[in-house]
């Protein structure tokens, strides 16, 4: 009987995986992270002058700056890192010139900050087939998502802020921990509580992004599951990604587009291990027997395909929106798990 039980759990998550990747292959995730890599890449200089600002009056600029190039290099490399240090010297804070100005700069400057959340949620939807309701006007539900990509901005600076403390803390701390023991004993300690805490930030993050990004309801448990999952596979993807970058010089192919080339590829690849999270947690909610639903306010995309025989018109691939049930009983319950 045992081994019955450990055939059937491997079979159960053979399925599992397969109709995980299954459905990131139906959806489109690969050319949906393109699309996100390309608003993402936009988005970057307005993006990181924001969190900067966010930070300022509680650390010092040059100091969030530094974290900010380190960790740009523990992820894309030198020469990327290199990248990021020309971004941040080079992109002006909004507010310059006079009134007209400031006010066209800061509207500018918000909007290219969003849009890469803004497309973010975009993809989330388009991988859980649930969308906003187009009967209730397409302006509101663009400003409500400008809005919302704001709040994870927000969220990010707030998230980065204390993993900066926390980090703070550690170094002060560090004396006494290498006290414990070997110095060997005591930077496997240090390196060890260090990863904890960046796999404690990058989860909840990840899992944020899938309670309140799209326009679906999702339990806190499944959001909470699926971006533990999410940040493991993040973190891995990120050590892959190291080793590949120190081995061989990707860069090298497009000249003075190079370290360019190099974060396009590193956000590409991070898109794609967030919508395959995505995949993950609606796969999780559905074998739970709490399907991910569409909230309040939008309505479920099924995709479809038609048919057409020779000498007739071309074939066409549609989406057909289908208004759901109100969810907000299911919202309600699904809160209480």
């Amino acid at each position: 009987m045992p081994a019955l039980n450990v055939v059937g759990r491997l079979k159960d998550a053979g399925s599992f995986v397969w109709e995980m990747i299954s459905d990131f292959m139906a959806d489109s995730c690969p050319q949906m992270a393109a699309a996100l890599s390309y608003y993402t890449i936009f988005s970057l200089p307005p993006l990181l002058i924001l969190l900067i600002i966010m930070i300022e009056p509680f650390l010092d600029p040059e100091t969030v700056t530094r974290v900010i190039q380190e960790q740009a290099g523990g992820l894309v490399g030198a020469e990327g890192a290199a990248q990021v240090e020309t971004v941040l010297q080079n992109v002006s804070r909004p507010g310059a010139g006079g009134a007209l100005a400031a006010t066209i700069g800061i509207i500018a400057f918000l909007f290219g900050a969003t849009a890469a959340f803004a497309q973010l949620q975009a993809a989330l939807n388009a991988a859980w087939e649930v969308g906003p309701d187009p009967t209730r006007g397409d302006i509101k539900n663009f400003l409500l998502k400008r809005v919302l990509s704001f709040t994870m901005i927000l969220a990010i600076g707030f998230m980065l802020l204390v993993s900066l403390v926390l980090s703070a803390a550690i170094a002060a701390l560090s004396t006494y921990i290498g006290m414990l023991g070997p110095a060997w004993v005591s930077g496997a300690l240090l390196q060890g509580i260090n990863t904890a805490i960046s796999l404690t930030v990058i989860t909840a993050l990840f899992a944020a992004m899938f309670k309140f990004l799209p326009d679906a309801v999702v339990a806190w448990r499944d959001a909470i599951v699926g971006g533990i999952f999410t940040g493991l596979l993040f973190n891995f993807g990120k050590f892959l990604i190291g080793l590949y970058l120190g081995s061989s010089d990707p860069g090298s192919v497009y000249g003075a587009a190079g370290s360019l080339a190099i974060i396009l590829l590193w956000i590409y690849y991070s898109s794609m291990i967030l919508l395959l999270g995505a995949e993950f947690t609606r796969v999780w909610a559905k074998r739970r027997g709490f399907p991910i639903m569409p909230e309040p306010g939008a309505v479920r995309i099924i995709q479809t395909q038609e048919r057409i025989e020779p000498g007739k018109k071309k074939a066409k691939r549609e989406k057909q929106r289908q208004t759901e049930p109100d969810a907000a009983a299911q919202s309600a319950e699904l809160g209480e798990r």
